[in-house]
């Protein structure tokens, strides 16, 4: 019973920590995540696992907050059991060791002041979680529920979370039937467009093909 416990308080603690990289992601980029899917089944080393798109990392402030979305991890995995910071960290290691890459674009050659710029951005990543945790634990417990949920599901789930009116949506996109899709509130038209998108080819990629739709003539 005791070792059952301890196994399903380290998956929650894994579905937090995943949550908070993706609630980090969704807010933190423009237009949205770009993640095909968030999971809590395990490979390899991970314990968790996000597949998504490598964030842009063409300046400062891209390079920032792509650290943010991976120290999020932690700040939220720390925050739901502030008790277990080591196995955080543990399970961070991969995130930290990505971030210490990243921190080198930036060209602090001085240790103080790069020590100064991670501390900086530690706290930006924990006050993004603190201010969304709400979103966070949503989308842990329907990784607890489900395992794994792909990113246009996730970022609906996030939308709920913070009052907007997705529900819809979210059933849209499960039922797979773009002809109801209500595109969510909390993101851009572009990434309305892009989860339409993809909605519409994975239907097709599971042999429910939409009927064709002809072209209308162009206005002379």
């Amino acid at each position: 019973m005791g070792r059952q416990s301890t196994a399903d308080e380290k998956l929650r603690a894994v579905a937090h920590h995943e949550a908070g990289h993706f609630v980090a992601a969704y807010f933190m980029q423009p237009g949205g995540s770009d993640y095909a899917s968030v999971t809590i089944q395990p490979s390899g080393d991970a314990a968790g696992l996000h597949s998504c798109e490598p964030p842009p990392l063409d300046n400062e402030e891209q390079i920032e907050r792509a650290i943010v979305q991976l120290y999020a991890g932690y700040a939220a995995q720390v925050r739901f059991d502030p008790s277990a910071e080591e196995s955080a960290k543990r399970t961070a290691s991969s995130d930290d060791a990505q971030a210490e890459e990243w921190l080198d674009l930036l060209r602090l050659t001085k240790p103080a002041k790069r020590a100064r710029h991670v501390e900086r951005l530690r706290r930006n990543a924990a006050g993004l979680v603190s201010d969304h945790w709400h979103a966070v634990v949503a989308l842990a417990n329907d990784l607890l529920e489900r395992t794994t949920v792909r990113g246009e599901e996730a970022a609906c789930i996030v939308a709920i979370a913070e009052g907007k009116e997705a529900r819809r949506t979210l059933a849209a996109i499960r039922s797979w039937d773009p002809a109801v899709y209500v595109p969510p509130l909390a993101v851009d038209e572009a990434t309305v467009q892009r989860l339409l998108s993809q909605a519409t080819t994975r239907r097709l990629a599971a042999g429910s093909p939409n009927k064709a739709v002809k072209p209308r003539p162009r206005a002379r």
